[in-house]
């Protein structure tokens, strides 16, 4: 986390800090901190669907469904074949307690996982 911080004392948006430090953020519970690592990612990359699943990451892991599921969304309208997107859709459905809308999202992942494997 020291060479993460350096890093962004030197150029406060560098993406690549940014995403490590995050998810160091989360693997330690601090999901906050992650959340605003990933809304510092957002205002430098405002088109990277993965700074918007980083944020909902966190966002879930705090227990905040509605605001992960903002995130989610956001980053499928970024980019449609996103599989992982949609698996992380499925799973905050699941949290919602939406399990129509979870399968609908595990199985268009599974089809995009498919696609993206054998083009």
């Amino acid at each position: 986390n020291i060479l993460t911080n350096v890093l962004l004392m030197e150029d406060a948006s560098d993406a690549a800090a940014l995403y490590v430090r995050a998810v160091l953020y989360g693997k330690t519970g601090q999901y906050e901190l992650m959340a605003a690592d990933a809304t510092a990612l957002i205002a430098a990359r405002p088109d990277d669907p993965y700074a918007r699943l980083v944020r909902g990451l966190a966002s879930l892991m705090a227990g905040s469904n509605e605001t992960a599921q903002a995130d989610i969304r956001a980053a499928i309208e970024l980019q449609q074949d996103l599989h992982v997107a949609h698996a992380m859709k499925g799973l905050a459905d699941i949290l919602g307690k939406d399990a129509e809308s979870a399968l609908k999202a595990f199985e268009t992942a599974k089809t995009k996982t498919e696609s993206a494997n054998n083009p």
